[in-house]
């Protein structure tokens, strides 16, 4: 198994444990510099076989990673990165197009026309 990667059993999917721009080094964690690209540039950004998580999986994330200090230990720069908020698709909502969740105040909230965000990638 990558190190650099987390399965999460409930939804049957593999997280990304760094968000684009970082990479995983054991004994480290994510290094690197975050990158908070437009929308128009994530085609770009994701790799073969990865994409951006849907709403559904893009808040149970959220919602566990601010609860449980353990899963902050397997995404353990997660309180920072909700601050700046993750992309996420869903094909029927937004002609497509990506959003963009922040967490606040424990609730996810969306936004529609968010410039930049950080890119945590799925891959199942």
């Amino acid at each position: 198994m990558n190190t650099g990667e987390v399965h999460d059993l409930e939804k049957n999917i593999t997280w990304a444990r760094c968000v684009v721009g970082e990479d995983w080094v054991e004994g480290k964690g994510c290094v690197g510099a975050k990158k908070a690209p437009e929308a128009s540039e994530l085609a770009s950004l994701i790799p073969p076989g990865w994409r951006l998580p849907n709403a559904g999986e893009i808040a149970t994330l959220l919602d566990i990673c601010w609860s449980s200090g353990a899963n902050r230990e397997v995404f353990n720069n997660i309180s920072v990165e909700m601050g700046l908020g993750f992309w996420f698709s869903d094909r029927g909502m937004n002609n497509g197009s990506p959003f963009a969740a922040f967490l606040s105040g424990g609730k996810v909230k969306i936004y529609v026309d968010q410039k930049r965000a950080l890119a945590r990638l799925v891959k199942g």
